[in-house]
């Protein structure tokens, strides 16, 4: 007897429905304060990236979904031999020998970028380290104990959702997914998209306001990443602005006067290596785009700087973390 309750959940429905639900589980985490919902999300959101790049691959090549690519044919061979099975596609191996498996997430990535010429997932881009900062959460999720800092999920995830989406958008091959799942996933991340922008508008009034109490004051070296018994002269700057997209400079803040440029970049929560060394790689760019002699002031609130300062000690950039922003705030305030 056929059993017609069986439903088919197809590839990209089933991204579509990860992704939707991860970002329903982060807005109960956030509004609860609820980190089991938090863990949800991530896993959620991690498995929808997953599924996505996965129909990337097999609306280009069904075999480069397989682990072993030649076992994949082997077996396909196998099965076309079978009674009436002789129109059987690479998918159906999925129903039909349990000794396939579908390629590891590092891989696949590595696959899509590479095979399929994708540039926005190749190792060192933006969209690739927000994806690779969340395959980390997910795996410490999933394996051990992790403190889940909330500010840090709201980066992570407020910069992911558009990326991904304009290159899903751009790539996939289903009109479906462009008029009716991305902009679900836009609403349904909006909260999201919309808390970070309010925290991170209020960040950059802060550090204006740090920055307008500037005034020749001499203060460590070490509240800038600078190592040893360096003193820092705080400058008196002529004009504090945000800078607006449109100016195309990279920086969120300028600040400069006759002798003196520092374009600021402003950053919430953690960074990876591979992140951080991607950032340092555009500061340097769009340093050029303002003048030789800018020195550039990378922000990270985060209590760590271990990860940074080192990373930036050579790469004439001042870094300060949240605890330096504060001990300036203390002495300026003074």
């Amino acid at each position: 007897m056929i059993n017609t309750n069986i439903t088919k959940i197809g590839l990209l429905d089933n991204a579509f429905h990860s992704l939707h639900r991860g970002y329903e589980m982060f807005n109960k985490g956030k509004q609860k304060q609820d980190p089991l919902a938090l863990k949800e999300a991530i896993i959620w959101i991690h498995h929808g990236i997953e599924l996505s790049i996965k129909q990337l691959l097999v609306q280009s090549n069904e075999y480069l979904i397989f682990d072993n690519v030649d076992r994949a044919v082997e077996k396909l061979s196998q099965l076309r031999k079978k009674t009436d099975m002789g129109n059987a596609n690479a998918l159906d191996l999925f129903d039909y020998s349990e000794s396939i498996t579908t390629v590891g997430f590092g891989k696949l990535i590595d696959r899509a970028a590479i095979m399929l010429n994708l540039q926005e997932l190749a190792q060192g881009t933006t969209l690739r380290n927000k994806i690779d900062a969340l395959t980390s959460y997910r795996n410490k999720i999933v394996h051990y104990t992790i403190e889940v800092q909330l500010d840090d999920v709201i980066t992570l995830l407020a910069d992911l959702v558009e990326p991904l989406l304009s290159l899903l958008e751009q790539e996939l091959q289903d009109k479906k997914f462009v008029a009716k799942y991305a902009s679900a996933i836009r609403r349904n991340a909006q909260l999201v998209s919309e808390t970070y922008h309010l925290k991170y508008v209020e960040t950059e009034k802060r550090i204006m306001r740090l920055i307008e109490k500037f005034n020749g004051q001499e203060v460590s070296g070490v509240l800038f990443g600078v190592r040893g018994k360096s003193k820092i002269i705080l400058p008196k700057f002529d004009s504090i602005q945000k800078i607006s997209d449109s100016k195309d400079i990279g920086f969120d803040i300028l600040a400069k006067n006759n002798t003196d440029i520092w374009p600021v970049e402003i950053k919430l929560g953690n960074l990876n290596r591979g992140a951080v060394n991607h950032l340092i790689d555009k500061i340097r760019r769009n340093k050029s785009k303002l003048n030789e002699n800018a020195k550039p002031w990378l922000i990270v609130l985060s209590p760590e700087k271990a990860y940074i300062s080192g990373a930036l000690y050579y790469k004439d950039l001042f870094t300060s973390n949240e605890a330096d922003i504060k001990e300036l705030e203390h002495l300026l305030n003074s």
